[in-house]
């Protein structure tokens, strides 16, 4: 089975996800803050990280490329989401590295959709 990290301080809407993607057949691991996400990731592999970009310690842009330093092989798939507007040097970091980006608020259809294309490839 495929395991999804959702990294969100917001903590309704990472249940919220947690359940969404257990309909979709996913476990999913749970973290509230950047620095407990990044001692997650050395001890599971990760089909994809949906993390929220305003955390109370750390940035998601700033998870991601700790993430990207860490991991040996193949990166999980990696979704940004936000409320928030990015700013320029965030959205050339999601354009450079093509990572996934989800305005919230989102439609789960819009989320079954992306899951959909991640899982394609």
């Amino acid at each position: 089975m495929h395991r999804i990290l959702v990294i969100d301080d917001e903590k309704d809407v990472a249940e919220l996800l947690r359940v969404f993607f257990s309909t979709l057949g996913f476990d999913s691991t749970l973290c509230h803050e950047g620095k407990s996400a990044l001692e997650v990731i050395g001890t599971q592999e990760f089909f994809a990280v949906f993390c929220d970009y305003k955390l109370p310690d750390i940035n998601g842009a700033e998870i991601f490329k700790e993430l990207k330093g860490r991991i040996q092989g193949a990166m999980p798939h990696f979704v940004l989401m936000t409320g928030s507007i990015l700013d320029e040097d965030v959205g050339n970091l999601v354009d450079s590295e093509k990572i996934r980006f989800l305005q919230k608020p989102f439609l789960l259809e819009d989320l079954q959709l992306l899951i959909k294309e991640l899982k394609a490839g």
